[in-house]
């Protein structure tokens, strides 16, 4: 009986760390699973995913982007999703950042302006080659003061 007894406690276990063991691995590649950010445009400077902004708008984004990187070689880019798919804005941001390769290698001087339309959230995510030049009490004013209206703006005219 007791041997009987402790096959039982040997399989049940066995059986329990079998089951806390595949749990981790689930967890872990749910955790690690990777977003798909889409792909850059063939307009670089301008991304707009989620069809909100007019073509004056773009326009202008694509010539200020043009020459900013023609006098000073950084590279900004501005990207209108629909959804971060779950994902915080600071990741998602991020994780463009990383994937397109904003800015010049050598120099890390690139600059993302990153607007969700869903949860109504925004980043900047600016490469360490031009924090001097865009901190972030700047970027955030920028954004809070001019874009963020011109974004609620796009938004309306887009829903009448």
């Amino acid at each position: 009986m007791k041997n009987y007894l402790n096959v039982k406690i040997k399989k049940f276990s066995i059986a329990l760390i079998s089951i806390l063991m595949l749990s981790q691995i689930v967890t872990m590649n749910l955790v690690n699973a990777a977003v798909d950010f889409p792909k850059v445009t063939d307009l670089k400077y301008v991304n707009d995913y989620a069809n909100v902004m007019d073509n004056d708008s773009k326009q202008y984004i694509l010539s200020v982007g043009k020459e900013l990187e023609d006098k000073t070689g950084a590279e900004a880019t501005v990207v209108v999703i629909d959804s971060l798919e779950g994902q915080s804005v600071d990741t998602y941001a991020n994780g463009i950042f990383r994937k397109w390769k904003i800015g010049q290698k050598d120099k890390n001087n690139g600059l993302l302006i990153l607007l969700s339309v869903k949860e109504r959230q925004w980043r900047v995510e600016v490469g360490t080659g031009l924090e001097g030049a865009v901190t972030d009490i700047y970027s955030s004013r920028v954004m809070n003061d001019f874009a963020v209206p011109k974004f609620k703006q796009a938004l309306i005219w887009r829903r009448t």
